[in-house]
């Protein structure tokens, strides 16, 4: 499925847990492709990638902005995603 969404280049890449069900070689080639999509966005190319993920370690390497859903709410995080979620822990 996720060949098929590369192959029609869409201008917004929507992916809900990209890395679920598949072996660690395949993550690799999967991250890999999501950060070239990501570093064509800062070369001024119109590329956007919202990812649902539970990968943080990931989320950090490839992503600028960060939110959380909470009580079905969107919420901006002002540091990184694995710091926040040991904030929020801790609360």
């Amino acid at each position: 499925d996720l060949a098929r969404i590369f192959a029609l280049e869409p201008d917004i890449f929507l992916l809900d847990e990209p890395l679920a069900g598949v072996d660690q070689k395949n993550q690799f080639l999967i991250m890999d492709i999501l950060k070239e999509i990501t570093s064509l966005q800062k070369k001024g190319k119109r590329k956007k990638v919202i990812i649902a993920s539970h990968h943080l370690t990931f989320l950090e390497q490839i992503s600028d902005d960060f939110f959380w859903l909470e009580n079905g709410r969107i919420c901006p995080v002002k540091e990184t995603p694995k710091r926040s979620f040991n904030t929020k822990r801790l609360d």
